[in-house]
């Protein structure tokens, strides 16, 4: 797949809290099989709505936990996922995840792990050109929930004069979503940042409104 974006390598320390919740879960709200998840391949943990982390993470007092699983579950494969250079992938889920929950010190944390080598591994063709707009996308992110519109903007801008990489083909298929690629990739969830930027996030990030007004802008 020509535009799937793989990770580069990252770092975190889990927290106490956080590995107490899971082993709280029993007979909760929010209750998980944690050996179980965390037994699952690393495409069924991150993709699969129905038996990875989004399982929680679809329910809105569940997020806390989802979170706190994908921190254990990146803890418990850390040494293959930084061979496979995915490791920031995981901690994005865990940051919006995080921000979606209300937790905006520690997603803005992870978002900063989340960003990407703008060289990366020679096997990985075509790195830069995918890299350097993901970075834009964080930071514009990380721009909004520190209430910084200049930020936003400025990182906006770069993300939407991206150049195409080589061999980039809007009729390519995204594995994860199943959806037609775009180019400049999240520059809709951008401009939905900038119309709702006085929303939450959850909101400004989500809502179909706030998408609709960023098409408009």
């Amino acid at each position: 797949m020509r535009y799937i974006l793989l990770a580069a390598l990252g770092f975190c320390s889990i927290l106490a809290p956080a590995a107490l919740r899971a082993e709280q879960q029993a007979g909760g709200p929010c209750d998980y099989d944690r050996e179980a998840m965390l037994r699952l391949d690393r495409n069924t943990f991150d993709q699969d709505d129905d038996l990875g982390w989004r399982k929680l993470g679809n329910r809105a007092e569940c997020r806390t936990e989802a979170a706190d699983l994908i921190a254990l579950y990146i803890e418990a494969h850390r040494e293959e996922l930084a061979r496979v250079w995915q490791i920031p992938s995981f901690k994005w889920h865990e940051a919006t995840t995080r921000a979606f929950a209300g937790d905006t010190p520690r997603a803005i944390e992870l978002m900063h792990q989340s960003l990407k080598p703008e060289v990366g591994p020679r096997e990985f063709e075509g790195w830069t050109a995918y890299a350097l707009p993901w970075n834009d996308y964080v930071r514009a992110t990380i721009a909004f929930l520190e209430r910084d519109a200049d930020a936003l903007a400025q990182a906006r801008e770069r993300l939407a004069a991206s150049a195409v990489p080589d061999g980039f083909s809007e009729t390519d298929i995204s594995a994860a979503s199943g959806i037609a690629a775009a180019w400049p990739p999240n520059l809709g969830v951008v401009d939905g940042l900038i119309a709702c930027f006085d929303r939450p996030y959850l909101e400004a990030y989500g809502s179909v409104e706030c998408r609709e007004a960023g098409k408009r802008r």
